[in-house]
């Protein structure tokens, strides 16, 4: 494992020198159209690190916060991978969460320049298990390795069933959230029948307002 840590970071090491000097660090994400990515993936021969969030999803928030923001993480990730952000629920990222049946919240992909799933990641990962996680898809001779390393970790265990309860906690926010959606459509189409059903009262008292006018004026 150190052998793979020498391999990949210390051809790292100059970027994080250019990072510090430029005061950037971290994951740099590139904008851009999904089309766009892919052919930039292409023309640096380069797979494809995708972030898919939303809005609401507070284990989303901290990976933004504690982990995409790692000198070390942005390193490996700036130097092996395109890296890009949806919101799950906005423009492309609506298409893109269907066609890669994300199911919660963050999902993290690791595709090719053709969008070809490779790996795919679920939930809250802290720094360190996460960069191995990514080195393993860069460089898969070290996936049992990685493996066996975890799996005698007990802090890992424990933090494989708190992502379980966090997984739990954004699938119910999500629920939450969609029922709110619903509830104020709703309430919306309601409110439209309302107005419907009183149009065509307030029209025929103005008619018969009208009617009434005629006649008197008639009398007189």
């Amino acid at each position: 494992m150190q052998l793979a840590l020498r391999r990949f970071l210390l051809p790292g090491f100059l970027f994080g020198i250019i990072f510090t000097l430029t005061g950037q660090s971290g994951i740099q994400f590139t904008e851009g159209t999904w089309d766009e990515v892919r052919s930039k993936a292409l023309e640096e021969n380069k797979m494809i690190f995708m972030d898919v969030y939303t809005t609401w999803c507070g284990p989303c928030k901290r990976m933004s916060q504690n982990v995409f923001t790692d000198p070390q993480v942005g390193v490996f990730f700036n130097q092996h991978f395109i890296n890009y952000q949806i919101d799950a629920e906005r423009g492309e990222g609506i298409g893109l969460s269907n066609q890669y049946q994300i199911g919660a919240y963050p999902t993290m992909l690791f595709v090719d320049y053709n969008g070809q799933l490779i790996h795919k990641m679920t939930g809250y990962r802290p720094s360190e298990p996460f960069l191995d996680e990514a080195m393993s898809v860069a460089d898969p001779q070290h996936v049992p390795e990685i493996a066996q390393k975890y799996k005698e970790d007990l802090s890992y265990q424990r933090m494989l069933l708190q992502q379980e309860k966090e997984k739990q906690k954004a699938e119910l926010a999500r629920q939450r959230h969609q029922a709110r959606l619903e509830r104020l459509e709703r309430e919306k189409q309601e409110r439209e029948a309302k107005l419907r059903q009183k149009a065509p009262a307030k029209t025929i008292k103005a008619a018969e307002a009208s009617e009434a006018g005629i006649k008197l004026d008639i009398e007189a």
